[in-house]
């Protein structure tokens, strides 16, 4: 942990308002900042270790290079909160709104974002390791170069998400609707698709190598250079689908109902 700064530990600054000031490198320890406003504060290089923070206002608040550690923001708002090299680790982000939150090279390592929003947020170049996000939204959220390896998203809600480049290998997504998302040069390998709907979807440089995608829906999707070598596709719908220069080598397609495939 980062050290250096004020320290504040073992006490309760619960619901005091400091909005707006400037708390950067301060060191927060087992401290209970329950519905503790902090919107617009100035948090740079802030350490957060097992604090309590469920109700805060961190809205608009200076996030760079801020560690939390083992910390509990359930319920907290983030709206607006921007910052870059952001370290969060075995942290609670149940029910946080983080829409229109804007963060760079972010780290999640063992958190817990159930039913959190992140409509509308950017969340660009991070890593979530080993998260839990039943029911995350992900609304209109830009999530370029975001990798979520072995992620369960099955519960979680994309709707006009932008996953360029995004590294979802071993995800599970199953029935998910991604049809009006992104997704170009987004990485789905040995990923759990079943039944997903990519229809209309823009799929360019889109890798689904060894993924299973059994029922998926490709209605009316086109793609240049998608890879889908290995890929479980049995009784997969590609009616209208064009992809272009494609690789199907190996793929499993029985049952599938296939349309303008590549010769």
């Amino acid at each position: 942990m980062a050290q250096g700064g004020r320290q504040l530990a073992d006490a309760s600054v619960a619901g005091l308002d400091f909005g707006g000031r400037d708390l950067s490198k301060t060191h927060w320890r087992d401290m209970d900042l329950t519905r503790t406003r902090l919107g617009q504060a100035n948090l740079e290089g802030a350490v957060f270790e097992r604090c309590r923070l469920p109700a805060a206002v961190l809205a608009e608040a200076k996030l760079t290079a801020t560690q939390w550690q083992g910390c509990d923001l359930q319920g907290a708002l983030l709206r607006g909160a921007r910052g870059e090299r952001i370290s969060m680790s075995e942290c609670s982000l149940r029910e946080v709104d983080a829409g229109a939150a804007h963060w760079t090279h972010a780290m999640l390592d063992r958190c817990a974002l159930s039913a959190a929003s992140l409509a509308d947020a950017a969340l660009l170049h991070s890593d979530a390791h080993q998260c839990r996000f039943e029911g995350t939204d992900f609304s209109r959220a830009v999530l370029q170069r975001f990798t979520a390896m072995d992620a369960d998203l099955g519960s979680a809600r994309f709707d006009a998400t932008d996953l360029t480049q995004a590294y979802l290998a071993g995800a599970r997504l199953a029935g998910q609707r991604l049809g009006n998302c992104v997704l170009l040069m987004a990485q789905f390998n040995c990923a759990d698709l079943a039944g997903a709907d990519f229809s209309k979807a823009q799929l360019r440089q889109a890798q689904f190598q060894h993924a299973t995608l059994e029922g998926a829906v490709f209605s009316g999707a086109s793609g240049l250079h998608v890879r889908f070598g290995d890929a479980r596709m049995a009784r997969a719908l590609l009616d209208a689908a064009q992809f272009e220069m494609s690789d199907f080598a190996r793929a499993d397609l029985v049952a599938a109902r296939l349309s303008a495939l590549p010769g």
